[in-house]
């Protein structure tokens, strides 16, 4: 029997267990596969995507180490903060990707989705990206909000599209949890999936080949179940982290309501090497003057789940200047 013979919801039924990139091939392959693909297309049924690196759509500065084989990103010894993007459409139809963070000292590790015409020879425009940070908050147009809990070495975070409501969700080890964001659209051109690792040499994360933790195929009802996630205890929970312009970072166990900003500097001052004098600081952009200001006055919170989403900036003035 052919496959133009087939019912077509048979035919949905196989093409469900297809990855993004195989089902894209076969759509143009006969009518009955064309209509197959443009239900699809619909966004009502989860297509597996199983990103390709894309070496055009990735950071030119070599940054990172790249294996294509097996899909992993390794943070190498060059200074910088870059990207590396998949070449398949995340919003053809409603897709779920997974990243595996094979060695991760949880500081941060970018895991999402941009639009393509974001990414030019200047690097990724994250305005124009939509992502959790693993570190309990996600981002997008430069804006951190709390969301989900902080990721370790092994964890597995997946990203759903859904093509009908155009929202991007995130999973845990393959528990959802929640929408991120909503009206999620590259307005011109395609949205990819991307990762960045701001920090440090060594670290590693993997596009996983095929999904773990989740049984595909599924609908996007299914996978938008809400788990009632919450986040598990992490050992950086409730600790302050302070970076540098050149993408040191420290952590700082202290409580904001009661740690003042001239306590903050000496407590960075042996980890950092120069005098609590030399030392500036500024919160969410603002600088930090009166030395007996309370954290939390300057806008410093712990959020429910551990993370503060202002951004801490440390440096030395008259070595900026």
């Amino acid at each position: 029997m052919s496959l133009d013979m087939l019912k077509e919801d048979a035919l949905r039924q196989i093409w469900r267990h297809l990855c993004v990139r195989d089902a894209a091939r076969l759509g143009a392959c006969s009518v009955a596969l064309r209509e197959v693909d443009r239900s699809l297309r619909e966004g009502q049924h989860v297509l597996w995507l199983d990103p390709s690196i894309s070496a055009a759509l990735s950071d030119q500065r070599r940054l990172y180490d790249v294996d294509k084989d097996s899909s992993t990103v390794t943070k190498n010894w060059r200074p910088g903060t870059g990207h590396v993007a998949g070449a398949e459409p995340v919003d053809a139809y409603s897709t779920f990707f997974q990243v595996k963070l094979e060695s991760y000292n949880g500081h941060r590790c970018e895991i999402g989705v941009c639009a393509r015409s974001a990414i030019t020879s200047q690097g990724l425009d994250k305005s124009r990206a939509w992502y959790c940070d693993c570190w309990g908050r996600k981002v997008h147009n430069h804006v951190q909000q709390e969301y989900g809990g902080k990721m370790s070495t092994g964890d597995v975070v997946g990203v759903l599209y859904n093509k009908l409501n155009k929202t991007l969700s995130f999973f845990e080890n393959g528990r959802n949890m929640g929408v991120a964001f909503e009206n999620v659209t590259a307005l011109a051109g395609p949205l990819v999936p991307f990762v960045s690792i701001p920090f440090w040499e060594g670290e590693q994360v993997r596009f996983l080949r095929h999904p773990e933790d989740i049984q595909l195929p599924l609908s996007v009802a299914e996978m938008s179940i809400d788990d009632e996630y919450e986040p598990r205890m992490h050992p950086d929970d409730n600790k302050i982290l302070v970076k540098t312009f050149l993408n040191r970072i420290f952590l700082v166990s202290a409580d904001p309501q009661t740690t003042t900003v001239m306590q903050l500097k000496e407590t960075l001052a042996p980890m950092c090497g120069y005098p609590a004098a030399h030392l500036a600081l500024r919160i969410s952009g603002k600088q930090l003057l009166d030395p007996l200001a309370l954290l939390s006055d300057m806008g410093l919170v712990f959020e429910a789940n551990g993370s503060h989403t202002e951004e801490v900036l440390m440096y030395v003035p008259h070595e900026v200047s």
